[in-house]
């Protein structure tokens, strides 16, 4: 093994290990939901709670907030960070972040087709009725894969320390905050929420992953031409 895909492969543990983390707690809680115990029993209960605290300010927030998890939004932003990241020939990184989307896309379509979860019900709704089924809620889960994955591509481009700091901390407020405006409206139970937050932290640490060792392995970057010691460089320069 080289030592750059050697450095490549430590390069990769740690999303790596993120990737594991997310998958396992998401498996955990997809089980609770099957059998409707451990978490998935006090969904009923969290719900109760989360409409209780129901106010006009609270409604107004919320319903901002959850936009900001819709599809045409994470649409929308997923083209323009592509785009942008194109344009200054980050192409590798806008690559990363159309797959990563397309990923958490295609397994929220899947993954509510396989569970089949209802949700909790039109009546305790907080807007217009959702027609697709409960688990893993999407807009949790598209929302961290797409606002994790821009950060990801993007911190590194930036170069003051505060302005990683400040990106990094929004992501994470606004990721949270999506999440639990959906159990605050009453879309999803407690339990989709978790598995949206912990699945999209998989996809996120896998696409790191494959993205740390595909830009680091020795196969992806062209080897430079040696000169042989023996051999002396041909001048291409004109004789005077």
């Amino acid at each position: 093994m080289s030592r750059r895909r050697s450095f490549a492969i430590r390069a990769a543990v740690r999303p790596g290990a993120l990737a594991a983390v997310g998958a396992a707690a998401f498996v955990a809680l997809l089980v609770t939901v099957e059998r409707g115990t451990g978490l998935a029993s006090l969904d009923p209960q969290v719900t109760r709670r989360a409409v209780g605290l129901r106010a006009p300010l609270l409604d107004a927030v919320a319903q901002v907030v959850t936009f900001f998890g819709s599809e045409s939004w994470l649409a929308a932003v997923t083209v323009i960070a592509a785009g942008i990241l194109f344009i200054r020939a980050e192409r590798f990184r806008a690559a990363v972040v159309i797959v990563s989307m397309a990923a958490s896309a295609a397994s929220t379509v899947v993954i509510k087709l396989v569970v089949n979860r209802p949700r909790p019900g039109a009546l305790i709704e907080l807007g217009a009725p959702e027609a697709s089924f409960s688990f893993p809620s999407g807009h949790t889960l598209n929302s961290t894969v797409c606002y994790g994955i821009v950060a990801l591509m993007v911190l590194p481009l930036l170069k003051s320390r505060g302005a990683r700091i400040t990106m990094g901390a929004a992501v994470g407020i606004l990721i949270i905050a999506v999440g639990s405006s959906r159990l605050y409206l009453g879309y999803h139970w407690a339990t989709d929420v978790l598995a949206g937050w912990t699945l999209g932290l998989g996809i996120l640490g896998l696409a790191i992953t494959a993205a740390t060792v595909w830009m680091r392995s020795s196969w992806t970057r062209p080897s430079r031409p040696r000169i042989s010691p023996d051999r002396p460089s041909v001048s291409t320069r004109p004789d005077s």
